[in-house]
């Protein structure tokens, strides 16, 4: 998973690297969607005397999530609330699966 792979590597492996190939051996998704809210943790200094972070956690997991493929990862980058979120991650399997699903109020 691109957490595993965030959390594994000091620096990521180039987007060509096999570790962002689904594996042989998982059921393989038809989709995968991220929900990515902007909201970030302040970078934190890896030692009191040494400069604060470049790069924060989320940064490099949301960079090992775009890396991905077969399938690819549909980044869904909002700061809206809850239902505006349902909406548009159900129009955009709408559109994937080719259906009509809707919202229920």
């Amino acid at each position: 998973t691109a957490f595993g792979v965030a959390k594994m590597f000091d620096s990521l492996p180039p987007a060509s690297s096999p570790v962002y190939e689904w594996p042989e051996d998982l059921l393989k998704p038809d989709q995968i969607y991220l929900i990515n809210t902007g909201i970030s943790l302040p970078p934190v200094p890896l030692h009191p005397y040494r400069p604060m972070r470049v790069h924060t956690f989320k940064d490099k997991l949301l960079e090992a999530t775009s890396r991905f493929k077969n399938p690819s990862v549909t980044e869904i980058n909002t700061t809206s609330d809850y239902d505006d979120i349902v909406r548009v991650t159900l129009n955009l399997m709408n559109r994937h699966f080719n259906t009509s699903f809707q919202v229920k109020r």
